[in-house]
This record gives C-alpha cells, sequence and structure tokens, in this order.
C-alpha cells in the first residue's frame, strides 16, 4: 500500500534500481542512502519517483525478522533492514519480505 504525500524525482545514478528500495538524494543505494523510497525503479540517467512523505512499501533484506514497531534504515542495495537503536523509520506493517514504513 501506497499512501505518498511528497514524491520527488532523481535521476538514477546506478545500473538498474528496482521499485521498493531507499535511494539517496544522489540516486544511488546503499547504507544511509535513505533520502526515500522508489515507487517504480529505473535503468541508468533514467528518472525516477521517490516517495519522500508518507507510507511506502520496502523490500526486506534476506534473513531479516522485521516486525510492527521496528526502526528501519536502508542497508546495501536499498533494502530494509532494522537497526532499533538507530532506525529512523517506523515500521507499520509487514507481508511476507515486503514492508510498509513510515517516511517523514
Amino acid at each position: 500500500m501506497y499512501k505518498d504525500i511528497f514524491v520527488d524525482s532523481v535521476v538514477c545514478n546506478s545500473s538498474t534500481i528496482p521499485s521498493k528500495r531507499f535511494v539517496g538524494i544522489d540516486g544511488t543505494t546503499g547504507i544511509g542512502k535513505q533520502y526515500g523510497v522508489t515507487r517504480f525503479g529505473a535503468y541508468k540517467d533514467e528518472i525516477m519517483d521517490v516517495i519522500v512523505v508518507g507510507i511506502a512499501e520496502v523490500e526486506v533484506k534476506d534473513g531479516v525478522s522485521v516486525q510492527r514497531g521496528d526502526k528501519a534504515i536502508a542497508a546495501a542495495d536499498g533494502y530494509l533492514t532494522i537497526d532499533n537503536t538507530n532506525g529512523i523509520f517506523i515500521v507499520k506493517n509487514v507481508n511476507g519480505n515486503i514492508a510498509e514504513v513510515v517516511l517523514r
């Protein structure tokens, strides 16, 4: 479920970035790259929609256990991982390997 309040556009600066991944304002993924979440994904040099404020679905990194109320951050390749000490996004719901997070 998406409930986007603010969507911005950034240029994809990686070969490919799939949908439902954290991305930095520089158009790349990685640890700490959490400007927002890609709505549709993109190929290199394409413009992609990024949900900056609202509720977004994010793909969970393999092997990570996620529960409602956990604090999430961006892992490598833009996946969601949990860091209940330093995480900045709250997990609203989890369905399989997709988590709904509150972006603000």
